[in-house]
């Protein structure tokens, strides 16, 4: 598997204090009257990507308005869905919760269309702030009965609305209506990064990076001015010029794609190993196979100017898939046929010479597919 090579940012930055202190040292020349000032374009013939990290833990504000602010650039699609009523619930409980000393709320159940939620009973003392709460309260209403949330209107009910603490939830969780927090903004970065087609930057956190063009280069600015605006977030876009980014952006896409072929190769020769045994499969799953083929070629060719010579051993890898894919489309769909021939021992023989001929060459094409370019082992997540 792939690893990114790792860089020292120590030699850089004293390389980068050398050259400041030289120029220092040097003087910046005095203009000449009467020259017109020249004007430096931005030279992006060596960007290979750009990197892509954001933070936003306290990141909130109008759902709406977000939304609004990144339809000029063609992306309020990837907005995620307001919270739901049950989600803005929670939120607001947690916010009260440290205000009045409260236990963390369970989930009791669902009834009638409504989440019932209960406040944990622990009427332990913690600190001297819990008992002050406690001492305005009685017990039983710092612990507070039952809340229901109306799932599809979002009202809130309770035994005693009255309660100071009820009260206190139901206004935050009223001005939390039309917000997002920063879960959806977390998930807004997320969509970001799959739009444009990003990969994990190998070894280097929750950072990604992605293909870069001018068109994109503009988004990614006017981005950072929407994500500004928020407050409490930021968005990091660094453009990769230096060779060993250059280097590390290769491993991280080759990494990725890499992970995809595999998938690709491993069922398409398990497809054709059960049709050589007689069990072919529905013209629909080789379909399916060859559109994450052709899915993955248009993503070589974004990455085009990325991957270097690698990049032509697995285009011919993945052509070769494509054919054996698309020769055993064309089988299935004559066996098929064939085989709804009952009675007729002419066409089953047919049918199974035609299969039998197929699969064999179908899977020495994938062969030479492996033997272009090795897929890798894919670690099974833990459930």
């Amino acid at each position: 598997m792939t690893k990114a090579k790792t860089t020292s940012k120590n030699t850089k930055a004293q390389s980068k204090k050398t050259t400041a202190k030289k120029t220092a040292q040097k003087g910046t020349p005095a203009k000449k009257k009467g020259t017109a000032q020249k004007t430096t374009t931005k030279n992006t013939d060596n960007i290979v990507g750009v990197l892509f990290g954001w933070n936003a833990r306290k990141a909130e504000g109008s759902h709406a308005n977000l939304k609004e602010k990144l339809k000029p650039i063609g992306l309020d699609h990837l907005m995620p869905s307001l919270p739901t009523p049950e989600v803005r619930f929670r939120r607001a409980y947690e916010k009260v919760r440290k205000a009045f000393s409260l236990t963390p709320l369970k989930k009791a159940g669902s009834e009638n269309g409504c989440a019932v939620f209960t406040p944990q009973k622990d009427k332990k003392l913690l600190n001297s702030q819990a008992k002050a709460a406690h001492e305005r309260l009685s017990i039983e209403t710092a612990t507070l009965a039952s809340i229901e949330v109306q799932k599809k209107t979002g009202e809130l009910r309770t035994a005693d609305e009255n309660s100071p603490i009820f009260q206190a939830v139901k206004t935050k969780y009223e001005d939390l209506e039309g917000q997002f927090s920063s879960v959806e903004f977390h998930n807004l970065m997320k969509n970001l990064v799959h739009h444009f087609d990003g990969v994990p930057w190998l070894d280097r956190g929750v950072i990604y990076v992605l293909p870069y063009s001018t068109e994109n280069q503009k988004k990614f600015e006017e981005l950072k001015k929407i994500v500004r605006d928020i407050g409490n977030s930021n968005l990091k876009i660094k453009e990769l010029r230096d060779k060993e980014d250059q280097e590390d952006a290769q491993d991280a896409f080759m990494h990725s794609l890499s992970i995809d072929w595999s998938k690709i190769i491993t069922e398409a020769e398990s497809f054709v190993s059960k049709a050589l045994e007689g069990d072919l499969a529905h013209p629909t799953a080789f379909t399916a196979k060859l559109s994450q083929s052709e899915g993955l070629q248009s993503r070589i060719r974004l990455y085009d100017t990325i991957l270097g010579e690698e990049r032509d051993k697995l285009v011919t890898a993945n052509t070769l898939v494509q054919e054996a894919t698309e020769l055993m489309i064309d089988t299935s769909v004559e066996v098929r046929a064939l085989r709804k021939a009952k009675g007729s021992t002419a066409a089953q023989e047919m049918a199974d010479k035609k299969l039998s001929e197929a699969s064999k060459k179908a899977n020495k094409l994938l062969e030479e597919a492996r033997d272009k370019f090795a897929p890798v082992e894919i670690e099974e997540e833990e459930n």
